[in-house]
């Protein structure tokens, strides 16, 4: 028997059966997930024959792997074939199927037919379930104060966060305990920690710059401001960029904290400073866009929006400077002209991410967005409940949204599929995903809450 040999498809064969089938798999997986499928098809007549295994999979799933257990695999109509199996032998190929990240919930069958040149000789099924994400706590730590708009950082062993108690805690990233803490010793600060090397680097709102060792929280410098450091700060190979309330950005050594060059702004800036390609760029409250030399402090260019901006900052890609204000910008960066401008869930905006040649922006009227990164066009928007000033967040095809009344949602990237939403009944003001799918949000509770596992892979 070959592959051209007349196969009756769909006709189960008359007389006595020659073949039976199994199948055997978990019941369940989660999307991103793969698993193994394993066949037996055992030649039950009283001579050899001929063979083919058939198989129907469900649309979002691929094949990763197989083994084929002496059959002739045939990729483009999925199936195998044997020329020869004897009788009462058995052959026990397998698949390992890999789920889609952005896969629905819900049941999925794969069939596989057994065929000889008779027609079927048997057949099989194995439903597959898909559940949706549960959201859950791995992990919370509380604070005496809030935590507003201070990002986590995440390193591999410790989870970084800055309240407005005046206090840096570092904690152990599997179970949240105090790995130590350190002291501002000034006003409240929104600033979120930076983590560079084996330091940690944050604002304060007494009017300074610190230096922590993120292995022990010990100061190894401090460079004081004129004014409350509210903005979160951002560091290349040898320096660190930060914005005041004053409107001044100031550039300083990261070995040392000396102040290399400051320039001086018309309004507050309140936003993260992001520094790319030699360039610093900043948001000011008055709604300009800076962009300044990241050796001299010189500025190369400004563009002014209609609308201020509070603590949306401007997201670098590919030589574009996406901005959220009255409208959703993209800036070319060697000039400061705007590419295009689209409307998008209203001022104040969150701060914009890229991912995928998409940019996604979180609204005042609760309005996720998901615009083409090249021309400005809207792929997808979804509505949630609360405003969204936090930035997304988007991790292994996941986008992970918070909003002002205390929604954690969970988006597919590519088709706005919801796959999860929890509330927890507090505003959130930071989130964000750390590298292996876990997700950090903090509230004006006052508490760091951690979310396992909540990016499908």
């Amino acid at each position: 028997m070959d592959e051209n040999t007349a196969v009756a498809d769909g006709v189960r064969a008359t007389g006595s059966q020659t073949a039976t089938l199994s199948i055997e798999a978990r019941s369940a997986v989660n999307g991103g997930d793969s698993l193994t499928v394993t066949f037996r098809l055992t030649n039950t007549s009283a001579s050899a024959s001929g063979y083919i295994l058939d198989l129907n999979l469900p649309s979002g799933w691929r094949i990763v792997s197989r083994t084929d257990d002496g059959g002739i695999w045939n990729a483009t109509e999925n199936k195998w074939l044997w020329q020869t199996i004897n009788p009462d032998m058995s052959v026990g190929p397998s698949i390992t199927l890999q789920a889609s990240s952005g896969l629905p919930d819900g049941s999925y069958e794969v069939f596989a037919e057994a065929k000889d040149a008779d027609g079927i000789q048997d057949s099989v099924s194995q439903t597959i379930s898909v559940p949706e994400p549960q959201l859950s706590r791995a992990w919370s730590f509380t604070v005496p104060s809030r935590i507003q708009y201070a990002v986590p950082a995440v390193t591999a062993q410790q989870v970084f966060v800055g309240s407005l108690d005046q206090t840096v805690y570092a904690l152990d990233r599997t179970d949240g305990s105090i790995s130590w803490q350190f002291d501002r010793q000034g006003s409240l600060s929104d600033s979120s920690p930076t983590i560079s090397g084996s330091r940690v680097f944050i604002g304060g709102g007494g009017g300074a710059v610190y230096a922590l060792s993120t292995d022990t929280g010990t100061l190894e410098w401090q460079t004081k401001t004129d004014s409350a450091i509210v903005s979160s700060p951002d560091v290349d190979s040898d320096t660190v960029y930060v914005g005041s309330n004053d409107g001044t950005v100031i550039a300083l050594a990261k070995s040392d904290g000396t102040v290399r060059w400051r320039y001086t702004a018309e309004s507050p800036i309140y936003s993260t400073i992001e520094v790319a390609h030699s360039t610093v760029y900043a948001s000011t409250r008055q709604g300009n866009i800076l962009a300044l030399d990241a050796a001299t402090g010189g500025r190369e260019w400004r563009f002014s929006t209609a609308s201020t901006i509070g603590h949306a900052s401007p997201t670098e890609e590919n030589g574009t400077l996406y901005v959220a204000s009255d409208e959703l910008y993209a800036i070319d960066t060697t000039d400061g002209t705007v590419r295009w401008s689209v409307a998008y869930g209203g001022s104040p905006g969150s701060t914009p991410t890229v991912s995928n040649d998409s940019v996604y922006v979180g609204g005042a009227d609760g309005t996720l967005s998901a615009v083409n990164a090249n021309d400005g066009s809207v792929s997808w928007s979804e509505t949630t409940t609360g405003a969204i000033g936090v930035k997304p967040v988007v991790s292994g095809g996941i986008t992970l949204i918070t909003t002002d009344s205390g929604a954690v949602s969970l988006f597919d990237a590519t088709t706005s599929y919801q796959y999860a939403s929890i509330s927890l009944d507090t505003r959130i003001r930071a989130a964000t995903i750390d590298n292996t799918g876990r997700g950090y949000i903090g509230s004006e509770e006052g508490e760091l809450i951690s979310l396992p596992d909540i990016c499908i892979k």
